[in-house]
């Protein structure tokens, strides 16, 4: 029988690894460890960790972020640990939203051979790479990495690409960079709108009730990021719509911007995640050159997404690919 645990450091990990879940055989077991957390829980790994409805037989957190020497050794420890409760648990596949963590490279290392190595889309850099210096990444960094934990260490080219992976579960598969294509390759399925999410996002009930009904949800970027070009232009290409909603960044510190007063206001914080659950399938989402569009494309790839860029650039060529209209600014 087989027996899958996910690896997952960040919400969209999560919430890509439950949808992948919810695609699995209902005979088959799987389990959600979260790694490399910061001490103090985050209010969307609290709710996480009481998600009755998931896909997870077992949700748990298995380590904490280390910096200190100190910290490192006490993970090696951990590691040794975990692998022993893998190894108890009879896992056949481990999922990683990032090959390169060591909680991934260590299990796969230490767990039976036969054990199938899977990536799960973490964004961008399954499709525009990511720069690797060929001295801190493929010289010091590996070498320190072996030194540290094992000669086994795979520093992969890019995100997904080592010899660990077979499996790459993608939202966008022809568009992956080539090391991805080489795996065996699946598209992730579109299961955001299913009861476990909804649950999940049930503390958030009366800000999803108010967003269904928009025609259209601006995403601010923050405030020490964006000029008052692109804040007018966001505004005016949301006035297009009957009923727009702004949402502001997580960490803003100033009010909507003047001439936003009319619309909408979604809370900040509501994990935009889960606030994409909530949105009707004809809503548009407008935003800058930012990775909160590439999430609505990837976790709800029926709605519309705009974005206004003021030059081409790689991210904005991805997007064209993927099906966002991309606007001058």
């Amino acid at each position: 029988m087989a027996h899958h645990l996910f690896l997952a450091s960040t919400p969209f990990n999560v919430v890509i690894a439950g949808m992948i879940a919810l695609e699995l055989p209902a005979n088959e077991t799987c389990d959600l460890w979260l790694i490399d957390q910061p001490s103090k829980p985050s209010v969307f790994v609290t709710k996480i960790l009481e998600w009755r409805a998931s896909p997870f037989r077992n949700i748990r957190i298995v380590t904490h972020q280390a910096k200190s020497v100190k910290q490192k050794r006490q993970r090696k420890r951990i590691l040794k640990h975990l692998t022993e409760q893998a190894k108890d648990l009879g896992i056949t596949d481990l999922y990683t939203g990032n090959d390169r963590r060591i909680e991934f490279q260590w299990l796969m290392a230490h767990l039976p051979s036969a054990v199938q190595g899977h990536y799960i889309d973490d964004g961008t850099y399954s499709y525009i790479g990511r720069n690797t210096s060929w001295f801190s990444d493929g010289i010091v960094d590996n070498l320190l990495k072996k030194l540290t934990y094992g000669f086994w260490w795979k520093q992969p080219e890019t995100i997904g690409a080592s010899d660990w992976i077979q499996i790459a579960h993608l939202a966008f598969p022809k568009h992956s960079v080539p090391q991805l294509q080489d795996k065996v390759c699946r598209q992730i399925p579109d299961h955001l709108s299913n009861p476990a999410f909804t649950s999940l996002a049930a503390d958030y009930s009366d800000t999803l009730s108010e967003t269904s009904k928009l025609d259209a949800l601006i995403v601010l970027p923050h405030e020490s990021v964006r000029s008052a070009k692109t804040e007018q232009r966001l505004l005016k290409e949301g006035n297009e719509y009957e009923r727009c909603g702004i949402k502001r960044h997580p960490r803003s510190e100033s009010g909507l911007p003047e001439g936003a007063a009319h619309m909408a206001e979604v809370s900040a914080r509501v994990p935009f995640e889960l606030l994409l659950s909530g949105l009707k399938p004809e809503c548009c989402i407008i935003g800058d050159v930012s990775s909160a569009l590439l999430t609505a494309r990837w976790l709800r790839p029926q709605l519309s997404v705009v974005c206004l860029a003021e030059q081409r650039n790689s991210l904005t060529d991805l997007m064209r690919k993927i099906g966002i209209k991309v606007k001058s600014l």
